[in-house]
């Protein structure tokens, strides 16, 4: 039985979010090189020394909480909140003190903003600025925004939770016209039954709730297990971490230096990620509704149908965030490409070598219809929006799972209608929440001293300005909360 008070204690009693062990992370998939854990040069700001594997601040306490957290066995519970009211108090006297602290409590009030809007006008922020931006495709035949999920129904779930697999239509100007599910629930008067395809409409008061859950849960499902766990950390940061470790005494000081504040504590954190959240009876078996086998088979088609693609064709042209996001690549693009071109002779390593490594450990991040200067410019950009932008949009779930109203992860078979699942599901969401707030990482505009080549700082320097004067620019994207690097 999963003991709620447990969760609780990790985050009170210990000091750290990460376990004191160095990890040596074995190869994902097939034993093929996916992402190995490295231990990385030291980077600096003018406060802090940040070493990739240094988790000297961690007791043997957190660690036998982690540990022992990672072991704890799955049991779904539908025992129901009461209220909203009733909800709120359980969270915070679990978690009061660690929502308290500032940077939780950051994403606590968007968190309860979010709480606060229709279903319709949240549905409307997932696809205009939130994590299904990228995933929302404009049919212009039928003018109608589309969220296509369905694909997820073909991995089963674990006995007395609604399957996964949603498609989310919607008006050109974002009002929602229905939700398709691959299946219905009808209760014959003895038990609950699936059949075949529904359609359900806002207005539609038995299956708009249950479609409602299952679209929002097959969502954070998809970005947290697919887009953020496999694609942003394990692939695009591993992969990037390992071609500079293995390349760092070819490629000169000089380029690394300006890899190594965006592939910082990637090492760390991914071997975190496996520890805490994947292993078999880890996190996210325990908050997704995938049976063990399937969530394996899941993340395995994952890893073997990913293929890069550059980050703004990711986003629809339409949409408001992809106005944001294309300053700041541009930004990152005209800093990567001072670095490389004004700072940096590509000789006498092989160029050609490096960038061929790295689409080895990222397939298709090369491009070979252009120059090696231009490839490796077009390569480290979109690590740096890969650790940055698209780490806070899509791999930061706080502002979705904070408040138990926005977002469901579990929907019940018994309870295909709820608006608050169990306490048991709440209470983790939360502590996922938790873990990927608790710590941060330098800040993509903070001042990272790593040499004292005047050239270079003073590259740096105008990157960190252009940033800055960026934040009163955007209107769908926090500036000043990018990282530099990714955190759980």
């Amino acid at each position: 039985m999963v003991n709620l008070d447990l969760f609780h204690r990790i985050l009170t009693i210990s000091d750290s979010a990460f376990s004191t062990e160095i990890y040596n992370v074995q190869d994902i998939i097939d034993e093929e090189p996916i992402i190995k854990s490295h231990i990385v040069p030291v980077m600096q700001n003018e406060n802090y020394v940040y070493h990739v594997n240094d988790r000297s601040d961690s007791s043997w306490l957190s660690n036998m909480f982690l540990n022992l957290l990672a072991r704890l066995p799955i049991q779904d519970m539908n025992n129901q909140w009461k209220n909203e009211e009733h909800a709120i108090k359980g969270i915070y006297d679990y978690y009061g003190n660690v929502i308290k602290s500032d940077r939780v409590n950051y994403y606590n009030e968007m968190s309860k903003r979010m709480s606060e809007l229709s279903q319709a006008d949240f549905l409307k922020l997932l696809i205009t600025e939130g994590m299904a931006a990228h995933l929302a495709t404009f049919d212009e035949n039928k003018s109608e925004w589309i969220v296509d999920l369905m694909y997820m129904n073909q991995y089963k779930v674990r006995d007395g939770l609604l399957p996964y697999g949603a498609t989310l239509h919607m008006t050109e100007n974002f009002e929602i016209k229905f939700i398709r599910l691959p299946f219905c629930v009808v209760n014959d008067g003895k038990k609950d039954k699936i059949y075949d395809t529904i359609t359900a409409y806002p207005q539609d008061h038995k299956y708009w709730q249950m479609a409602y859950n299952v679209f929002t849960s097959s969502l954070i499902a998809h970005v947290t297990i697919k887009n953020h766990a496999v694609e942003c950390h394990f692939i695009m940061a591993g992969g990037m971490l390992s071609a500079h470790h293995d390349n760092q005494y070819k490629i000169g000081a000089y380029l690394s230096n300006l890899i190594k504040p965006f592939i910082f504590r990637t090492g760390d954190i991914n071997s975190s990620a496996l520890g805490i959240l994947v292993n078999p009876g880890g996190i996210v078996s325990r908050l997704f509704s995938f049976t063990q086998d399937s969530l394996n088979k899941y993340m395995h088609d994952c890893f073997t149908s990913y293929k890069f693609c550059h980050p703004l064709e990711k986003y629809n042209h339409r949409l408001a965030f992809y106005r944001d996001a294309s300053k700041l690549m541009n930004i990152i693009e005209k800093f990567t490409k001072n670095m490389l071109i004004d700072i940096f002779p590509l000789g006498p390593f092989n160029v050609t070598s490096f960038i061929e490594d790295i689409n080895n450990r990222i397939p298709g991040i090369a491009n070979e219809n252009i120059s090696d200067t231009d490839n490796l410019v077009r390569i480290i950009s979109s690590h740096i929006y890969n650790v940055s932008v698209w780490h806070e949009q899509i791999g930061n779930m706080s502002w979705y799972i904070l408040h138990p109203g926005p977002i469901r992860v579990q929907p019940y078979l018994s309870h295909p209608n709820a608006m608050l699942e169990s306490e048991q599901n709440t209470y983790q969401n939360i502590f996922l929440a938790l873990m990927t707030s608790v710590v941060s990482m330098p800040k993509l505009n903070s001042e990272l001293h790593l040499t004292n080549n005047k050239k270079y700082e003073h590259i740096y320097k105008t990157f960190q300005n252009d940033l800055n004067e960026l934040v009163l620019e955007c209107e769908h994207l926090d500036v000043d909360a990018l990282e530099c690097s990714v955190s759980l």
